[in-house]
């Protein structure tokens, strides 16, 4: 399951940041519960709700698709939102 740990690494790293540019506290605090509410789910064997907070960022995510540091440039099928 480390590679789902590591896929909300790099997706909440990127959606938080984008928030930060454009000045939305609330969408930074949404990602920001997202990423616990997943850890906090893989750290108690549910990986099935972690990773539908990871599908959520991931979801997100998409709509800043045209940045640079877009994740989905880079990932693997398994970064591919399930479900």
């Amino acid at each position: 399951m480390s590679n789902t740990r590591e896929q909300l690494d790099v997706w909440f790293t990127f959606l938080r940041d984008r928030a930060e540019e454009q000045g939305s506290p609330q969408f930074n605090l949404m990602a920001g519960f997202a990423y616990g509410y997943a850890k906090a789910m893989l750290e108690t064997g549910n990986d099935g709700l972690a990773q539908e907070k990871l599908n959520w960022l991931i979801s997100e995510s998409e709509q800043f698709k045209e940045h640079a540091a877009y994740p989905g440039r880079q990932a693997d099928a398994s970064a591919t939102p399930v479900g």
